[in-house]
C-alpha cells in the first residue's frame, strides 16, 4: 500500500539525473512519477523485481536520496 502524496510533496520531488550503468545493473522507479529511482540487478526476473520493489516502496521513507537525507 503506497502512501498518498500531497501536491506540495509532488512539487518538492527531487530531480532525477540517470547516469549510464554497467550492463549488470538497471534503473527502476518506486513511484509513478519516475522521481525515486533505485539501481537493481539486471538479472532479476519479473516476480523477483516486483517483490524487491514492493519491499522498497513500503520502506521508501528510510532510503536516502541525497547526502542531506543520510
Amino acid at each position: 500500500m503506497e502512501e498518498p502524496t500531497s501536491e506540495k510533496e509532488e512539487e518538492c520531488l527531487p530531480t532525477v539525473e540517470l547516469r549510464p550503468l554497467p550492463s549488470h545493473l538497471r534503473n527502476e522507479f518506486l513511484d509513478p512519477f519516475h522521481q525515486f529511482s533505485v539501481i537493481v540487478n539486471a538479472k532479476l526476473n519479473g516476480p523477483q523485481l516486483e517483490q524487491l520493489l514492493d519491499v522498497l516502496r513500503r520502506h521508501k521513507g528510510v532510503i536516502g536520496y541525497s547526502i542531506d537525507d543520510i
